[in-house]
């Protein structure tokens, strides 16, 4: 019987939420957070390395 090998994959996915414990410490998620948020996970996943 042939092995098989699986394929895997990494990937970025942001969610976001409008639910607050406390309404008064909700603020706006801009662009500019975005842009941090997936600039900071996005070299984590780049510097991932996989080996078989």
């Amino acid at each position: 019987m042939a092995s098989v090998s699986p394929d895997y994959e990494l990937g970025m996915q942001t969610v976001i939420s409008r639910a607050a414990y406390d309404p008064e410490t909700d603020k706006e998620y801009t662009k500019q957070d975005r842009a941090e948020a997936e600039g900071r996970l996005g070299q984590a996943l780049d510097s991932s390395v996989f080996l078989k």
